[in-house]
């Protein structure tokens, strides 16, 4: 029950986009919310996040989804994750589709070093300010997946990942 408040209040912080010290010294801006800066959205040097994710989608379809992969370029990582990926959207340096909320469970992670994990994750491609479908034409797409680590939270962030809506 404690991983499980801890996995909550890390993620309430994510949704909030503060900004998140990583386990391996770095400091990344977490989850970024409708029309915010996604400028703090760079990769980490502990947890790399490669994601595979289609270069096109159709407007009306209302999501997307994909796949992450975190590998650890540092020592021995335990904790507590979402089972999903949290993805966003962006146009213009700004986050016009925002994460999708996740109403599960966490999950357990034991991430040996040079290990890696695999995490859906799925976007979305409606506004995050009004909800109508995103507009045709170039976007970017990031990834996050945060691991709770008693009190701490280490943030892998990829991307961006080009995205034609059409």
């Amino acid at each position: 029950m404690r991983a499980l408040i801890a996995l909550v209040a890390a993620v309430v912080l994510v949704a909030c986009g503060r900004t998140v010290e990583t386990g391996g010294g770095d400091a990344v801006q977490a989850v970024p919310g409708c029309g915010e800066r996604a400028d703090g959205l760079t990769a980490t040097k502990t947890l790399a996040l490669v994601g595979r994710f289609p270069t096109s989608a159709e407007r009306g379809g209302g999501t997307f989804a994909g796949t992450v992969t975190v590998t650890n370029n540092g020592e021995a990582i335990k904790g507590d994750t979402s089972q999903l990926a949290d993805v966003v959207v962006v146009r213009d340096g700004k986050v016009v589709g925002a994460s999708l909320p996740k109403d599960l469970v966490a999950k357990p992670l034991d991430l040996p070093a040079g290990a890696s994990a695999d995490f859906p994750a799925t976007g979305s491609l409606r506004e995050c300010d009004g909800g109508e479908p995103l507009a045709a034409g170039a976007y970017q797409v990031f990834a996050l997946v945060a691991v709770n680590r008693s009190g701490t939270s280490t943030v892998a962030v990829g991307g961006p990942w080009p995205l034609d809506v059409t």
